[in-house]
């Protein structure tokens, strides 16, 4: 997502624009008085963390998630495996909430590019992305952030 951000003088404070609400969805009406499509406002579903509490395989419905490690006994040591069938532009974010380590690996035919295997400290965040799979089954990613 790009942000423009303009600057410039503040114009007149004006009326607030024609809109209308359904549910958690807003819609506006456009200069020419048609309507504009609805924008939901809810908040997403992948915006609340999932708490993983052992050993864990990403999947392809992980796309876009949050993941926080979480497990049954405090301070247990949690591992993440990426499959070699994610497909480009697959991200996912990794909370490291416990102190127990939360470390990344490759599946077989995946390939980690970046240096790093694990979240680096409790409280910290780390991001996998995958950014290429020629084949289908030999996902490329890096994992960025926080790590070691």
């Amino acid at each position: 997502m790009t942000t423009l951000i303009l600057k410039g003088k503040a114009g007149l404070a004006g009326p607030a624009p024609a809109h209308q609400w359904s549910g958690a969805q807003v819609r506006f009406q456009n200069p020419d008085g048609t309507w504009g499509s609805y924008v939901d406002l809810a908040i997403l579903p992948s915006a609340v963390p999932a708490n993983i509490t052992s050993n864990y395989t990403l999947q392809a419905s992980d796309d876009g998630k949050i993941l926080k490690n979480a497990p049954g006994t405090p301070g247990t040591a949690i591992a993440l495996t990426i499959p070699n069938t994610l497909v480009p532009g697959f991200t996912c974010t990794l909370i490291r909430a416990d102190a127990g380590t939360f470390s990344v690996a490759a599946a077989s035919g995946a390939t980690n590019r970046s240096s790093a295997t694990q979240v680096a400290d409790q409280y910290n965040i780390a991001t996998i992305y995958v950014f290429a799979n020629s084949n289908g089954t030999s996902a490329e990613f890096l994992v960025l952030g926080d790590v070691v």
